[in-house]
């Protein structure tokens, strides 16, 4: 469960009041956001009485935030006449938290749009990053994810570009809400990159209120990530900080978030009190934060076998996401309410449920939807890599025109001296020169040419590994959930034909059906290895010679190496021994296999040894895949040695120098 938040950066409009009323309906809604921090702003002069005004408004905003709407709504006027943007960023912030949190999102969005027309056209750049923060919030309330990470990033291109006027605590903001997006798309350790950045801000800038949301976003993402303890620690460190200040939606999303840890690691009696602790909150607290809480409740109640409230929470929970549009609640709530009917025997409204769900689930997630989210993470890596790459030029052509200064002397002296010296030594001279500059040049267009083909190994992985996902998420999501569906209806036959059962052809079909379910769910795994990204290398090797081990062939695995500190380098790694133990599963009728990888100081060596078949390395020169992984071993300049003959089983032995993997 995560939270996205609204930072205060300039905004307003002086029609606003006659366009939105100051009434709200009554629901519940959040402390505000920047309150710590407000009063240790260093803002440029702004007129006494809109300052006033707006640490009046701030004030009643912590003690009845419903009174506090139109102080805000008149600082905002003010400010607006008299293009003073940060206190119109400020009480726009506020005005557009205070509706949202009450679940007033169209009247936000209104507001949002208004202003953004107004800071388009009069230039306001203190202003748009709250506009576009604002956008993206909304856009990533209602799954269009590749929106809001646009906008997001529009947000930060913004302040960066400006960062003089940029509110200290934006940044750090807008970084968490990134996260965000980064986990639906599955890159858990990014969105930890980017909360790591933002917490170092927050401790710094002593914003406790930003340090809560972030510690509890961090909790989320380690609970995906399977990082169970470190999730809880997050978590109970965000209750805490939360309690001590009466941040009372942080509290109750810390509360949720410690049962939802609790219920994934399959402790769901222990998960039960804190979600129960969070449900009876009392105050302002915003609906899809409610919404998923009694999601979560339903799902816990579910795994305690407690039917009948299960089924209360889960129809409640999708009853609420739909009212608010929350389309992630809807796609876990029939997820999940599938499940219960199943359980339960119930196979009709089950069978409803799931094919809900699966549509739901691609309209949410769609390829096309991930894949310009994608784009959009890659566009925003692209700009930082310029920029580097930039500063990195001006530092070159700066020490050229010092080494063309020095040239220059050096030039002038060797002339002098040229004049004095004998015309066979002026010869010879010029002989060593274009010699010595032939071989600099010979050795510079092999370096190139080096470089280029790590490049272009590195392009055909990144197309490789793209298209091994595409391929992955086809047979997980779209097979095997036609699988999951059509095994559903084959148990709901049962129920309804008893005398199915005493036929053999319908078990044999079921245990098929759960054989193929099994098959492309393992399929899907090898194709993107997850623990690779999860636990390293040497897991991820060492889940996939168990995998690949059985009664006709054993795998032992040895690895004696420290880390190599590059993912590229480790993925190289872990699709070259990949290839070596396909090509012993296929060809080598083999009992035993042997795979051991070490680094003896600055050599890092691969050693893959079976005693099957064989075969005539004369003969088989193509065979086996060998003709690739010889490829792309001497693109990195490493060496590989290659012993067999029939009947005398195959060595495979491979070695790297350290340097070059890790820089790969």
């Amino acid at each position: 469960m995560r939270a996205a938040l609204i930072y205060p950066i300039p905004l307003l409009i002086t029609f606003l009041l006659l366009l939105f009323p100051h009434d709200i309906v009554a629901q519940d809604h959040p402390v505000p956001i920047y309150d710590e921090l407000y009063n240790k702003l260093e803002y440029p002069k702004a007129d006494t009485n809109i300052r006033s005004l707006l640490e009046h408004g701030v004030n009643r905003y912590k003690q009845a935030p419903d009174s506090a709407l139109p102080v805000f709504m008149k600082v905002l006027q003010q400010a607006t006449v008299r293009q003073q943007q940060h206190e119109i960023s400020e009480a726009f912030s506020y005005i557009v938290t205070i509706y949202n949190n009450r679940g007033a999102y169209d009247r936000a969005y209104q507001i949002t749009r208004v202003m953004h027309q107004q800071a388009t056209e009069k230039k306001w750049t203190e202003v748009l990053p709250a506009v576009y923060n604002s956008f993206a919030n909304r856009h990533q309330r209602m799954g269009a994810y590749d929106s809001a990470m646009y906008y997001y990033y529009q947000a930060i291109h913004t302040i960066e570009a400006n960062p003089q006027y940029a509110n200290p605590s934006a940044l750090p903001t807008l970084y968490t809400n990134l996260s965000g997006i980064l986990e639906v798309l599955g890159k858990f350790e990014r969105g930890l990159f980017y909360l790591n950045k933002a917490e170092a801000e927050a401790r710094l800038l002593d914003h406790r209120h930003l340090l809560t949301l972030i510690l509890i976003n961090k909790g989320n993402a380690f609970n995906n990530l399977k990082q169970y303890d470190s999730s809880f620690n997050c978590l109970k460190e965000a209750l805490q900080i939360a309690e001590d200040n009466k941040y009372l939606q942080w509290q109750h999303l810390a509360l949720c978030n410690l049962g939802s840890t609790l219920y994934e690691q399959g402790r769901a009696s222990a998960a039960l009190p804190y979600l129960l602790q969070a449900l009876n909150l009392k105050g302002d607290i915003d609906p899809r934060y409610r919404s998923t809480n009694i999601a979560s409740l339903g799902k816990v109640y579910l795994a305690l076998k407690n039917y009948a409230m299960a089924e209360h929470y889960l129809s409640l929970s999708i009853e609420k996401a739909t009212l608010l549009s929350i389309s992630r609640d809807l796609v876990d709530g029939y997820h999940a309410r599938a499940g219960l009917y199943f359980e339960t025997g119930q196979y009709k409204k089950a069978y409803e449920d799931l094919f809900t769900y699966l549509g739901l689930k691609d309209s949410v997630e769609s390829k096309e939807t991930i894949h310009h989210i994608s784009q959009l993470e890659v566009k925003y890596q692209t700009t930082l890599k310029d920029k580097e790459i930039t500063e990195k030029q001006l530092q070159i052509s700066q020490q050229q025109a010092q080494i063309k200064q020095k040239n220059l002397w050096i030039t002038g002296i060797s002339f002098g001296a040229l004049l004095l010296a004998a015309i066979s030594g002026l010869l010879y001279s010029l002989y060593k020169t274009n010699w010595h500059q032939k071989r600099l040049q010979d050795e510079k267009v092999k370096s190139l040419e080096q470089i280029q083909e790590i490049a272009l190994l590195r392009a055909m992985m990144k197309g490789e590994e793209k298209e091994r996902t595409r391929i992955a998420q086809d047979l997980h999501d779209g097979i095997g959930g036609m699988l999951a569906a059509i095994k559903m209806n084959v148990h709901s036959l049962k129920d309804e034909t008893p005398e199915l059962q005493q036929r053999p052809g319908y078990n044999k079909i079921s245990d098929m059906l759960t054989d193929a379910a099994t098959e492309v769910r393992k399929t899907a795994h090898n194709l993107m290895p997850d623990a690779l990204a999860r636990q390293g290398l040497r897991d991820a090797l060492l889940h996939y010679c168990e995998q690949n081990s059985n009664k006709q062939l054993h795998i032992d695995m040895q690895f004696e190496s420290g880390a190599i500190d590059n993912k590229t380098a480790e993925l190289f790694i872990y699709r070259l021994i990949q290839e070596l133990i396909q090509n012993i599963v296929k060809h080598a009728d083999a009992s035993r296999a042997v795979v051991q990888f070490m680094r003896i100081h600055d050599t890092y060596s691969i050693t893959v040894e079976d005693n099957g078949k064989g075969f005539n390395q004369q003969a088989d020169t193509t065979g086996s895949g060998l003709k690739n992984i010889h490829g792309r071993v001497h693109t990195l300049n490493g060496f590989i040695d290659i012993s067999s003959g029939h009947g005398k089983g195959t060595i495979v032995h491979i070695e790297f120098d350290y340097l070059r993997l890790k820089n790969l």
